[in-house]
């Protein structure tokens, strides 16, 4: 069963509460990741997903931008910010993207369970972009 770890700062807990009731009742295995401000969130979920082989993340604060920025400093980890359904399927899709970041201030619940059900459920294209992400991961 794929495990599916949140992180949220004080902007994103009613968004993140929705999420995970959502992510729960399709049937994935959920961790609740919390810390006092978003560096360090996002550092604890990053951890997490290193911990376990084939995790997702995701993190949500105002933008979506401050935990996408700190997560992708993290060797292996590629988040992207998704606002619509489109977002979530090409960053997994192309780019082979782990962690998903939602701005509570621009994504109401219902876009982003389509969201996080789109980047869950869709399958990196290996044949066609591992290329890509192999030079991803050895930038440093």
């Amino acid at each position: 069963m794929k495990k599916i770890i949140f992180g949220c700062d004080h902007n994103g807990f009613v968004l993140k509460e929705g999420l995970m009731v959502f992510t729960k009742n399709l049937g994935y295995n959920v961790t609740d990741c919390l810390a006092e401000n978003y560096v360090d969130l996002t550092r604890k979920v990053v951890d997490q997903i290193g911990a376990n082989e084939g995790a997702m993340g995701v993190l949500i604060c105002g933008s979506g931008f401050g935990m996408c920025m700190a997560a992708n400093r993290y060797p292996k980890i590629r988040a992207a910010v998704c606002r619509n359904w489109e977002d979530a399927e090409f960053c997994r899709r192309q780019n082979d993207a782990n962690v998903i970041c939602f701005g509570s201030e621009f994504t109401p619940l219902n876009r982003a369970m389509e969201c996080l059900q789109h980047f869950i459920e869709r399958p990196f294209k290996k044949e066609r972009h591992q290329e890509h992400v192999n030079k991803l991961l050895k930038i440093s």
